[in-house]
């Protein structure tokens, strides 16, 4: 993939709970993404993990194991968003019955990924599910390492550029009020 051009892989994880991805039918173990990155870090292409919170059967402690999963992947980026059950797919459909997981969205303008947690669930409440959010993201990002790995790693102004307007953008985030 490398010698044809491949820069980057992006690496849907999900959620580092075992038993979480076995409930979603998510088809992959830790180890498999742990060797997918390994792989592509020893070949010079960038990775990026994303992590979807509030899936069905996650709890706190499930949360915070994906958090602990994510720093020891140590992927260039990761991207932590909100579950938001669109129509046609199995948590669209648990939400509609309430059981497991319901949406608290009042209308289609609320059906975003940062600004709000829009579902609830048997061991999360949307506030909960949001403020994890929150403390996920400022606890990978701005985890001295990271800073420093990533400052090591550029190579340019345009990416000196990208690393600052990214780190306006995060904090900006992180600090942001809005909330259920």
């Amino acid at each position: 993939m490398k010698s044809a051009g491949c820069r980057s892989v992006r690496i849907g994880v999900e959620s580092a709970d075992e038993e979480v991805l076995k409930a979603t039918g998510k088809n992959i173990t830790l180890a498999q993404v742990e060797s997918a990155v390994s792989w592509a870090k020893e070949f010079g292409i960038k990775t990026t993990a994303y992590f979807l919170l509030g899936l069905p059967y996650e709890t706190e402690v499930s949360l915070a194991k994906t958090l602990a999963f994510s720093k020891k992947l140590r992927t260039d980026l990761a991207h932590f968003t909100m579950l938001v059950p669109l129509p046609g797919t199995q948590v669209w459909e648990m939400a509609k019955k309430g059981r497991v997981l319901r949406s608290v969205a009042n209308s289609w303008s609320e059906y975003i990924r940062y600004e709000k947690a829009i579902v609830e669930s048997d061991h999360l409440s949307a506030d909960q599910l949001f403020k994890c959010h929150r403390r996920m993201i400022s606890s990978y990002y701005l985890n001295p390492g990271y800073i420093l790995r990533r400052l090591s790693n550029i190579r340019s102004f345009k990416e000196l550029h990208e690393f600052f307007t990214g780190g306006v953008a995060l904090v900006k985030m992180i600090f942001q009020k809005t909330c259920i």
